[in-house]
């Protein structure tokens, strides 16, 4: 492999020849996207939204795209006050509710693709599309192995601690100070205390 990135391990080329495409990728495509009147992380979200095999859920697709969940979540009630996509009940998980695809956010997608589509028809007029088609399916195995390791650490991690959120809340020693809710415990023995205190009181004033 040619360039700065020669000697070291070949992820690492790969990583900044992505990170340079991804950009390059922006830059060409934003008409599609400013024409929707949307931004970069709304029309990700839609487009994860519609494209996605089941319903996601806003962590889900933080996951998937890496990015951060307060930033996926802005994007996503950006997208519902528009009505280009719908909150709804998740019957897996009570508080991660499940976004789906309006009809109307569907049409502007289908917009968006199709001046993406015209925009790659012109670009690709001047490259090698099998050479595209077989860089998309070395990308994808990469993507795939990846996130086949994330998942086993994630796995063995739960094996070793339990499913996050699934132990014991912790016990503040200061939830009294801060006033918060004081561990039952904690509760019995201040009023057993309290209840000493005023004997000793009623015993002296005796």
């Amino acid at each position: 492999m040619d360039g700065p990135f020669a000697s070291r391990n070949a992820l690492i080329g790969l990583v900044d020849e992505t990170t340079r495409l991804n950009g390059r990728f922006k830059s060409t495509f934003v008409d599609s996207r400013r024409q929707c009147g949307l931004g970069a992380s709304e029309m990700m979200v839609l487009n994860a939204v519609v494209e996605a095999k089941r319903c996601p859920t806003v962590p889900e697709i933080g996951r998937s795209l890496g990015h951060p969940r307060q930033t996926v979540q802005h994007a996503a009630n950006a997208l519902v006050a528009r009505g280009l996509i719908e909150a709804v009940a998740n019957p897996d998980h009570a508080r991660a509710l499940l976004l789906r695809a309006t009809q109307k956010g569907i049409a502007l997608k289908r917009e968006a693709d199709a001046r993406a589509d015209a925009i790659a028809e012109q670009l690709s007029a001047a490259m090698d599309l099998k050479q595209v088609r077989a860089a998309t399916l070395a990308l994808r195995a990469v993507r795939k192995q990846l996130e086949a390791r994330v998942r086993g650490e994630h796995k063995c991690e739960e094996q070793q601690n339990g499913p996050r959120g699934s132990g014991p809340a912790p016990v503040r020693r200061s939830a009294e100070r801060e006033g918060g809710c004081a561990p039952e415990g904690a509760r019995s023995e201040k009023r057993r205390r309290r209840t000493k205190r005023e004997e000793m009181d009623g015993q002296d004033a005796a």
